[in-house]
């Protein structure tokens, strides 16, 4: 007997299991589509390479179709022209020729191709050695030139006979390779084609399998969530009193019996609030009444304490008033003292440029001396040169005299030896070699006594300049002496400055030690003063805390009692199963409510006196560590208080 399968929605699985079953037939599906495909791409791939192999091979019997043409246009120049240089260049060529031919000839797969190969190879040769044969026939010598012309011409016609064998060979290769290349491009496309159908009916078939298993999951879970919705809803409305009851086991399942125990757990909470609640009433109404007697205390505490903070804020007051001016005075002795230390040292700078300035003119009078003494020398020496140009002068006139007189002298041998004929015509010569001598001569002697006057002229003029220089050098030694004596008078009179200031300096600065105690002394009565003004406004704003501390329990005691009344309707709302409350239990909560009068308080003393220090804050102005944490947990306090009084309107 054959199993039939159960669906889907049947089977005991979690939606987790269900939707990982699913994915897994999906990633199946896209797993097998993507091996065939990597499969047709690589057989695509194959025949792309076999396509572009017999491609190259096509590319390789046109190349040799190009080197064929290319020896023969060399063959022919050789031919024509005989030019023995082109035997080089044939044979660069023979040799591309050959390697391509083997190359051709290694790609026969047939045995048509390999006969075609050797006849190829054949052809190749004696196409080649044509032109080893022009060459021998060009290089013969013995050889006419028409019967030379007439064996290249059949050459010639041979080599063409070759050219066109291998040129017909090549095509035939040619052709193989292009049916080759044809047989790759039909299979590339044929591998294409079946990729696109295998792509096609893969995805009909994801499709159909998403299709399918969306039907499938969507029927297993609606029916389960539509009963919990169904049951939210009643509960929303306020009946609790019904369960959803699911027994599969996938989450939905256990989603409802969470659920249904949720609703049992808000049944046995709302039993216990209904209990509470009636207990709160009563508490606090007793808690409302001891609250009130204890406002009415309170207040004339924090009044007693408001007038001691008084006192013991106009204490401190003064008590800072009096350090912050001793502090003023503090700070002008130590700017006294600051400027005394800069006139000490700028005045100990004056002393020392004294002294300085006094070095420089002893210096300077030394100098002064020795310039004296060396302008004495100069006077000594100048009197010297004076004697000794006095002395040239009348060597100078001596030697005019002399020369005057040889000009004579020669001038009267020269007429005696004119008288004395021939005999006397070298004496004559003589007489007037010595009369240009002596003629020269007082030249020379007039030209040194100009430059003696000159020179004597020049030294007169000097000693006037060195008398004038020596005078000036007098007058300033009687200035320099003048000045070295003020010098050390100012030096004195800076030395005994000097102690002044320091007196008055160690003077500042005994003021200042005392001023340092008096300050002191006022600061620690000031800190004296504080701590009495801080203790007290702490004891006052304990006791502000305090006070409405106390209101706010009577006003919490009022909206105890309201929330109990409001606890009791939001209850009754609830169907949970049980025995509802009778009406004279509700009237009884009501009927309280209605005897209770809300509490008519005087306004509390924070309210009432806004004159003074804040609550909290010490004399400085600034809240301590401990006021401030406990203003940080009376502000959500506060915020319930506005809450209950917009919706209560209940004085405070």
């Amino acid at each position: 007997m054959s199993i039939r399968p159960k669906p889907l929605s049947k089977l005991q699985l979690t939606l987790q299991a269900k939707l990982l079953l699913s994915f897994a037939v999906l990633l199946a599906i896209f797993a097998s589509v993507s091996v065939y495909h990597r499969n047709q791409v690589n057989g695509i791939h194959n025949q792309v390479l076999h396509q572009n192999r017999e491609m190259s091979k096509q590319q390789l019997a046109l190349e040799l179709k190009i080197k064929t043409n290319e020896i023969d246009a060399i063959k022919s120049g050789f031919l024509i022209s005989k030019d023995e240089a082109l035997i080089g260049k044939f044979e660069d060529s023979q040799k591309e020729f050959y390697t391509l031919v083997e190359q051709i000839a290694d790609t026969a797969s047939n045995a048509d191709q390999r006969k075609w190969s050797a006849k190829l190879k054949n052809t190749s040769t004696e196409y080649t050695a044509t032109f080893g044969s022009a060459v021998d026939i060009v290089r013969n010598k013995s050889l006419m030139p028409a019967e030379m012309n007439s064996q290249l011409a059949k050459l010639h016609e041979l080599s063409q006979v070759h050219k066109e064998y291998i040129f017909e060979l090549v095509d035939q290769f040619n052709q193989a390779y292009a049916q080759d290349v044809q047989a790759a491009i039909a299979g590339s496309n044929a591998y294409v084609d079946s990729s696109l159908h295998a792509s096609l009916l893969s995805l009909s078939a994801v499709v159909l399998v998403n299709v399918t298993v969306a039907a499938l999951l969507i029927r297993s879970f609606v029916r389960p969530v539509r009963r919990l919705q169904e049951a939210v809803k009643r509960i929303a409305q306020g009946d609790l009193s019904e369960t959803i009851n699911q027994n599969s086991r996938d989450e939905l399942g256990m989603l409802s019996r969470d659920f249904d125990h949720m609703v049992e757990q808000v049944r046995s909470m709302l039993a216990n609030t209904k209990r509470i609640a009636s207990t709160l009433s009563v508490q606090s109404e007793t808690f409302r009444e001891f609250s009130g007697s204890t406002a009415a205390v309170n207040r004339d505490i924090v009044r007693a304490i408001e007038e001691i903070s008084a006192g013991t804020e106009q204490q401190a007051r003064h008590s800072e008033s009096s350090s912050a001016t001793i502090s003023e005075l503090a700070a002008q002795i130590r700017d006294m003292a600051s400027l005394t230390n800069e006139v000490q040292r700028k005045s100990r700078e004056a002393a020392f440029n004294t002294y300085t300035g006094t070095e420089s003119m002893e210096g300077l009078q030394t100098s002064a001396r020795h310039s004296e003494a060396v302008l004495q020398q100069v006077f000594t020496a100048m009197d010297t040169l004076t004697a000794s140009s006095a002395r040239i002068g009348q060597i100078v006139s001596t030697i005019t005299d002399i020369s005057s007189q040889t000009n004579v002298l020669a001038l009267n041998a020269a007429i005696e030896a004119a008288r004395a004929g021939v005999h006397g015509r070298g004496f004559s010569v003589i007489a007037e070699e010595v009369r240009l001598l002596s003629s020269l001569t007082n030249d020379s002697s007039k030209q040194v006594g100009t430059i003696v006057k000159t020179l004597t002229r020049q030294i007169q003029e000097l000693e006037a300049s060195l008398g004038e220089a020596r005078q000036s050098l007098e007058a300033q030694n009687s200035k320099m002496a003048l000045s070295s004596a003020a010098f050390q008078d100012i030096r004195l009179s800076m030395e005994e400055l000097a102690g002044h200031i320091g007196l008055i300096h160690k003077r500042i600065e005994a003021a200042e030690g005392k001023n340092h105690e008096l300050v002191r002394s006022v600061q620690h009565v000031a800190a004296i003063a504080q701590e009495t003004a801080a203790g007290v406004e702490e004891v006052n704003a304990s006791s502000l805390r305090q006070d409405a501390a106390i209101h706010r329990i009577a006003q919490e005691s009022d909206d105890m009692m309201m929330l109990a009344q409001r606890l009791f309707e939001e209850i009754n709302q609830f169907k949970i199963g049980q025995e509802e409350p009778t009406d004279s239990d509700h009237r009884h909560v009501q009927g309280e409510n209605d005897r209770k009068q809300p509490v008519q308080d005087e306004p509390s003393i924070e309210e009432r006196d806004n004159v003074g220090p804040t609550t909290g804050e010490s004399e400085s102005g600034k809240p301590s560590q401990e006021d401030a944490t406990q203003q940080g947990q009376d502000e959500p306090v506060k915020q319930e208080q506005e809450e209950a009084q917009d919706k209560k309107l209940l004085p405070v």
